[in-house]
């Protein structure tokens, strides 16, 4: 089964888009701009596949990056695909994709 991770820094949209998917509200926030403090997992499951979703906690430096990759590798799980939630002055939101065994980007 393939596993999409979510990621990207504090407050770009990842819970937003985690939610779309899972049509439940499951993410573990605190007030503080809302910020979600766990990885979270919904299976999704429809006609064509089935697959795993995760919310991570947002980044703000290199070294809370690292402590959440770390987390992510904690969790033992296989076919990775991460998604990285982007925001710029530009656009509200883009999304990359990006095979874990495979370090090239695309969009």
């Amino acid at each position: 089964m393939n596993n999409y991770i979510i990621i990207g820094r504090t407050n770009v949209g990842k819970s937003y888009f985690f939610n779309l998917f899972s049509k439940d509200k499951k993410t573990i926030s605190i007030d503080q701009a809302h910020t979600t403090v766990d990885i979270i997992k919904q299976k999704i499951i429809t006609k064509e596949s089935s697959f795993n979703i995760y919310d991570t906690p947002g980044y703000d430096d290199l070294k809370n990056f690292n402590a959440i990759f770390n987390r992510i590798k904690h969790l033992e799980i296989n076919n990775i695909n991460f998604i990285y939630v982007i925001k710029d002055e530009y656009k509200d939101c883009l999304l990359y994709t990006s095979d874990a065994a495979d370090d090239s980007l695309r969009v």
